[in-house]
């Protein structure tokens, strides 16, 4: 009767990590996905400002510029601007 039960609690014991595993596999990969989406989006925001950037420093219009450049806090476009514009400082 003894070892049924040891046999019963170490099923249950695996069992409950095979679905731990399972889950925790499940969740990266649905992390990896929606971080793709996140960075695929970052990286033509990234392209598009880079141009952007680079005609408002070159014309020269620092009120042109400041509109253009306005964006929320934390946004994605907010994270290419800082980028692009940390990139611009260091060439």
């Amino acid at each position: 009767m003894q070892s049924q039960t040891t046999i019963r609690v170490i099923l249950t014991i695996a069992a409950g990590l095979v679905l731990l595993i399972a889950a925790l596999f499940a969740a990266s990969i649905i992390r990896r996905f929606f971080n793709a989406r996140k960075y695929r989006k970052l990286d033509l925001l990234r392209e598009v400002y880079a141009e952007k950037i680079r005609l408002l420093f070159a014309s020269g219009d620092q009120i042109r510029a400041e509109r253009e450049l306005t964006a929320a806090p934390k946004s994605s476009a907010w994270r290419a601007i800082e980028d692009v514009l940390l990139t611009v400082v260091n060439e």
